[in-house]
């Protein structure tokens, strides 16, 4: 597993990158695209913004190219806050279509 320790809103957080470590271009970059973690949503605490998952998703495609000539496959698993979720799903979709 691959991580970024990463602050938000002052608190340094670890976000998992999934396979950022495997450098076999048969895999894929499989990832758990949680939104629990926007600001909005009543379970995180890590009070991430849309634009902070956009760049996360651009973390994951740069990892993805490198390791796994391109491949993302990412399942939505959590995000509580509908308005949330949408602008992070949002946002997410948003750089993953821009490859």
């Amino acid at each position: 597993m691959g991580n970024f320790n990463l602050t938000f809103n002052g608190s340094d957080v670890s976000y998992s990158l999934g396979s950022a470590v495997y450098s076999d271009p048969g895999l894929v970059n499989l990832t758990s695209a949680g939104f629990d973690a926007h600001e909005r949503d009543p379970l995180g605490s890590l009070n991430m913004t849309a634009d902070d998952f956009a760049w996360v998703t651009r973390e994951l495609m740069k990892s993805a190219e490198k390791n796994c000539q391109g491949r993302l496959v990412a399942v939505l698993e959590g995000g509580y806050d509908l308005q949330g979720l949408a602008d992070s799903v949002s946002a997410h979709v948003g750089e993953l279509m821009k490859s």
